[in-house]
Parts: structure tokens; sequence; C-alpha cells
């Protein structure tokens, strides 16, 4: 039923509400509405130029940056997310140094020649332009020699290890055996004394790759076996009766016998396998550097070397 809202009027004081809206308001009120709507409507549409500081251009650029990210900014993360992907992509074609740290390698400190205790401070200060700085850097111990150092263990390429005298060993353990291809003996970018000229390279085969190295298997150097290798025999006494017979001890195999070598320069000296290696798909263990002669100083420095299951890029 309907409700005559003039009857309201007449209504005795005690049966009114208590409060009411005057009736000259209403007007005001509807058109203040309008208004309202029609400003809400209309302001979107304005071409603000937010590069000449209008007030709603000011709040919209102090609004956090990365909450509505724009088209470009897409774009250019996707343009960092490629350049990403193909480095990774090309780093993922490169042939694995399986005598690098980083990937496992490790020195067999009982295989080893010590390293020299002293720290070679000028070794790594003589590009320093400033005069006093480089007098201070001078004075200061520097890294210590160790034999990581031959493994990458420093990203200076700078970097070498040192040991006493002109004959010493360096015995890496791979992380995983693997059919070795190629060695590469790493060169360094000044000429000095103490690198190498003379060096054997040896492999460590065990059971039941052993047990098929023959004498006539491989060209054996004309110097003696290293002493210092000699011990790798201890390891058939700490393995396990059911991994080894005793045909098939640990057995070193000749990887390389280099003369008179030069290793200055800015690239790598590879050196093939022998093809024994392949022909009778033995896995190396273990790779020794076997130290023979430097160039007249009184202590060996060696770069490092990197072992390759791969083909690599001789150029």
């Amino acid at each position: 039923m309907p409700v005559d809202l003039r009857s309201e009027r007449f209504r005795p004081a005690d049966a009114r509400p208590s409060m009411s809206f005057p009736k000259r308001l209403l007007l005001p009120l509807f058109l203040g509405i309008l208004v309202g709507v029609a400003v809400t409507a209309w302001v979107p549409s304005l071409p603000f130029n937010r590069s000449a500081g209008s007030a709603l251009g000011t709040v919209e650029q102090a609004e956090p940056a990365g909450e509505q990210p724009s088209i470009a900014a897409f774009e250019a993360a996707n343009d960092v997310l490629n350049v990403v992907a193909a480095s990774n992509q090309d780093e993922s074609a490169l042939p694995v140094d399986h005598a690098s740290f980083l990937n496992g390698a490790r020195i067999i400190d009982s295989l080893t020649t010590p390293s020299t205790p002293l720290h070679v401070p000028t070794l790594y200060a003589h590009n320093i332009p400033h005069q006093l700085v480089s007098l201070v850097v001078h004075e200061s111990r520097g890294p210590p020699s160790i034999p990581e150092v031959a493994l990458g263990l420093y990203s200076d390429s700078r970097a070498l290890w040192f040991f006493d005298g002109s004959e010493g060993t360096l015995a890496v353990a791979l992380a995983s055996p693997v059919p070795v291809r190629f060695i590469v003996l790493k060169r360094h970018s000044t000429p000095k004394a103490c690198l190498p000229l003379d060096v054997n390279i040896w492999g460590l085969v065990v059971s039941p790759d052993s047990e098929r190295v023959q004498a006539d298997t491989f060209a054996w150097p004309k110097t003696a076996f290293p002493v210092q290798l000699q011990k790798a025999k201890e390891l058939q006494a700490s393995l396990p009766q059911s991994l080894y017979s005793v045909s098939g001890a640990p057995q070193w195999i000749p990887l390389g016998s280099l003369r008179d070598i030069r290793l200055v320069g800015s690239s790598g000296l590879p050196i093939p396998m022998p093809h024994s290696m392949t022909d009778h798909h033995l896995a190396v263990h273990v790779v020794a550097i076997e130290f023979l002669r430097n160039g007249g100083g009184d202590h060996t420095c060696f770069p490092g070397f990197g072992v390759y299951s791969s083909d690599i890029d001789l150029a």
C-alpha cells in the first residue's frame, strides 16, 4: 500500500521521527551528486601532460615503480634474459675441464711436491701504475702459493704454483674417471726462468682397465719413473678386496713426454693423447705432471693444466 508522504507532516509530534531532513537541502544535494558524477567521467579523458608537472601526473609518478611495469620494462627484462640464456648456452657448449677445481678435481698431497712456503707479492703487483701504491703493495705478503692454483682456483691469470728446485710432481684426482683425449698446459703472459721446459704426463688407471695395459701398449719415457708417484700403489692397500685383483693393481700409464716446451703466451698448449687410450677404452682417475727441468730458476712455477674428454679448438 503506497505511503502518502504528505500525511507525515500531520502526524502528532510524538509519532514523527525525532530527526528530519530539511526539504530545502534536497535540491543542492541532488545537484552536488550530479556534478560529482560528471567530473568523475570527464577527468580521465583530459590530456594531462605529466612532464609538465600537473597534479595528477605528480601523484602517479610518485607511485612505487614496479607495481605496474611498462611494456618497455618487460622488453628490457626479456633482452636481459635472452643474453643470459645465450651465455649459458655458450658455456654449456664448451668442453668440460675435468682438472678444474670448480668441476671437482682435487690435489693429492701425498703424490705432490710441497709448495714453496714463501709468498710472491711481486708476481701480482707489477701492473699498479702509481709508484707509491705499487711500493706499498710490493712490501705486502701477497697470496700464498698452493697447488690448487694449477686447477684454476684463482681467477687471476698471472697466478702460478711454486715449488723449490726444478724437479717435482703434481698429482690431481679427477672428480670421475674419464677417457682423456687432450691435456692442455696453460701458458703464462710473462717469460720467467721458473717456468718448466721438460715434463712427463702420467695417468692412473685401475681395475679392470689396468688389466689391459701391457708393457708395449705405450711409448714409455726414457727417464726413470718418479719416486713420488710410486706411492700411488698405496691405493691398493686402502681399497676393499672386491674392487681389485692382484693383476689389476693401479697402474700408471704415460700420456705424454714433452721437451723444450715454451709456456709463454695467451693460449694453452694442447697435448693429444696416445691412440692406445681410445683403442683400449681406458678411463683415467688421476693425472700427474712430472717436472724435470725449468728455465734455470731456483724454484719452478707452473700456470696449470686442463683435462678434456672431448674435442677442443686447437686454434
